[in-house]
């Protein structure tokens, strides 16, 4: 752990830097320790990259590199150990657990380069989590758009979610946390504390389970949640 940085801190790195080494036996870097034995597997931790400030999420790209968000608002991308910034994200509001969150490529990434990412939005008094969308090219991002924003803000700076999947069905799941309140998350008519279900455009798929009903927002596919940090593909 190096000095100024917290046991938080410390701990997603050092699982970002894990979770790549465990990708492939490929990554350059330097070995940090060798022969790591979990309960499932055994692997080496290999530093890849460094000098990221709250790395949040990793993409990995098909030609190799990777992006990597940082909470404070950045987007990275590493390739061969260097480390360089992407231009054109949105401002986000960075504070507490917000800011640039998750970072996902378009299933049709190779063809049309398109990154969905997530983050925090508003200012401190009202913030939101919201879906954002750009195309990857010559090292920034290009024709960004918002494409969704939760229905109500709160001035609470934890909980914000937010992991994104790709389903096998071409629809976009998403995370929203319940911003450290309880209720919110079980009422159908807020995207608080729920899982979203979405097209690639942030619009709620016709067969969406709530869909029909006058007093559900149509995105929601569960709820009940509190700050879901995990997501996979079915």
């Amino acid at each position: 752990m190096r000095a100024g940085m917290k046991r938080g801190d410390a701990i997603r790195t050092g699982a970002l830097v894990a979770g790549l080494a465990l990708m492939g036996s490929a990554l350059a870097g330097e070995v940090v320790e060798e022969g790591i034995s979990s309960e499932y597997e055994q692997f080496d931790l290999v530093r890849v990259a460094g000098d990221l400030e709250h790395p949040w999420s990793v993409a990995f790209l098909p030609d190799g590199g990777y992006l990597v968000t940082e909470r404070t608002g950045a987007l990275k991308q590493v390739r061969d150990g260097e480390v360089s910034s992407v231009e054109g994200v949105p401002e986000v509001v960075a504070r507490g657990q917000g800011g640039l969150l998750e970072v996902a490529l378009h299933p049709d990434f190779a063809a049309n380069h398109r990154v969905y990412f997530t983050y925090v939005t508003g200012d401190s008094d009202q913030s939101y989590t919201a879906l954002g969308r750009g195309r990857l090219e010559d090292g920034a991002l290009h024709d960004v758009e918002e494409l969704f924003r939760q229905d109500r803000g709160g001035s609470n700076p934890g909980h914000f979610g937010s992991r994104l999947a790709w389903q096998a069905d071409g629809t976009l799941l998403m995370t929203i946390g319940d911003r450290r309140q309880e209720d919110p998350a079980q009422d159908l008519s807020a995207h608080t504390g729920s899982l979203l279900r979405l097209t690639e455009d942030g619009e709620a798929p016709a067969d969406n389970p709530f869909v029909d009903r006058d007093d559900a927002q149509p995105h929601i596919f569960a709820y009940g949640l509190r700050n879901s940090q995990g997501l996979g593909r079915r």
